[in-house]
């Protein structure tokens, strides 16, 4: 499946589910390393993932019969500085 095609339009549509069916969000790292990384909390990760505006690109990959979704998300702190 990870043939360079840009699948973002298919993950918002999947965000979008998720919010409207309530489940939450599963993270391939762990919450505490991720908001270290991005120096933003869970919560605004997850407002983030939710309006989704800064998508890039979105990979898609099936792993053991799982598939996943590696997405590039442009983040920007509060100094300006790229993520």
């Amino acid at each position: 499946m990870s043939n360079g095609k840009n699948y973002s339009s298919e993950i918002k549509k999947k965000i979008k589910e998720c919010i409207e069916k309530g489940t939450g969000f599963e993270y391939g790292k762990s919450g505490r390393y991720l908001s270290h990384r991005v120096k933003l909390s869970i919560e605004e990760i997850e407002l983030e993932l939710k309006e989704a505006k800064d998508l890039v690109f979105t990979n898609k990959k099936e792993i053991n019969g799982e598939i996943r979704y590696p997405f590039i998300l442009f983040m920007v702190n509060e100094v300006g500085e790229f993520m």
